[in-house]
């Protein structure tokens, strides 16, 4: 039995924190905190963390909730992070692009590592400003204790309220739902049907993977820009990426059910799931996305559950 990927929602790693710190007293929940926290140690399972996970926690403002909860986080994450769906789509359209073509394949996306250094890339080159303080701490400490220590305090914070101007926006949230609220209105202007709504969602995802295949095409010379022989061809490349396939078949079976309510934050759980449900084993979370996923389970490498009690039946076989 190899390592299972184990994607937590937000929701369920504030289960666990609650038991941990004993604010819950709850007998199953306990013995789900004691397998993880066997699991992890045993090396069977993994539970990494998304960039929305760091977003999430960051956003708390009390202190000490904040810190409990991050600390549980690290303490069973170990650190382990995976990738987001920005970084996850350029090289699944890339390879795409490559195997439709007959050219050498690029590498695949690295999609789980370690701390907010796998999370940020190159983006983030130092957890220091000052070089020469890097040093010192390095040189008394040793790397492996000063990237632990700032790991940690990445995901616990201050001991002090954060103020709020101080923790993250919700600006790119609000900006993406108003995208989604505004396309259901176009879907009621249009005369909502499921199928509208799958082919709708399904032409505005497939404009990237057009627009990229056209700049690849150019990169290499080529005078003619790529074709697809069909829309059905073009839907079946879109929904072959791993990650851009879940997202586009999460947005299209939100869209198609015209009751579905578009909430703050649903965006950020979209990607986040889609590349989870992608890459990991089993996910977690609430039963709103879950549902959704579920109804394109065939379509996921992760087995997808609402209920954070229903974890070990998973863990153990």
């Amino acid at each position: 039995m190899g390592l299972k990927r184990v994607y937590l929602d937000q929701r369920d790693w504030i289960a666990l924190a609650r038991i941990a710190t004993g604010r819950e007293r709850d007998p199953q929940l306990r013995e789900i905190l004691a397998l993880v926290h066997y699991s992890v140690e045993q090396g069977l399972a993994s539970y990494p963390l998304s960039d929305s996970h760091y977003f999430e926690t960051w956003k708390r403002g009390d202190p000490r909730s904040r810190q409990d909860l991050g600390r549980v986080m690290y303490q069973l994450s170990k650190t382990h992070t995976m990738s987001g769906i920005n970084e996850l789509l350029e090289p699944e359209i890339a390879r795409a692009f490559a195997m439709r073509y007959g050219l050498p394949l690029p590498p695949e996306p690295r999609v789980f590592g370690l701390g907010l250094r796998h999370l940020a890339g190159d983006r983030l080159t130092s957890y220091f400003s000052d070089p020469e303080a890097e040093s010192r701490a390095i040189r008394r400490h040793g790397p492996e204790a000063v990237e632990a220590a700032f790991e940690e305090g990445l995901l616990v914070g201050p001991g002090e309220r954060v103020p709020d101007e101080g923790r993250p926006s919700e600006a790119w949230n609000r900006k993406q739902l108003e995208g989604e609220l505004d396309y259901a209105r176009r879907l009621r202007k249009h005369g909502h049907s499921p199928d509208l709504a799958r082919r709708m969602v399904l032409a505005q995802e497939a404009g990237v993977v057009v627009q990229r295949f056209g700049q690849y095409a150019r990169e290499l010379g080529w005078e003619d820009e790529p074709r697809f022989v069909s829309p059905d061809d073009l839907a079946e490349t879109v929904l072959s990426l791993p990650s851009k396939g879940a997202v586009t078949r999460m947005r299209m079976t939100a869209h198609a059910n015209s009751h579905f309510k578009w909430e703050l934050g649903d965006l950020s759980d979209v990607t986040a799931l889609a590349a989870a449900a992608s890459h990991c084993d089993i996910v977690v979370c609430e039963r709103k996305w879950g549902d959704v996923l579920q109804r394109n389970q065939k379509h996921l490498r992760a087995k997808v559950i609402t209920n954070l009690r229903q974890l070990p039946e998973l863990l153990v076989v």
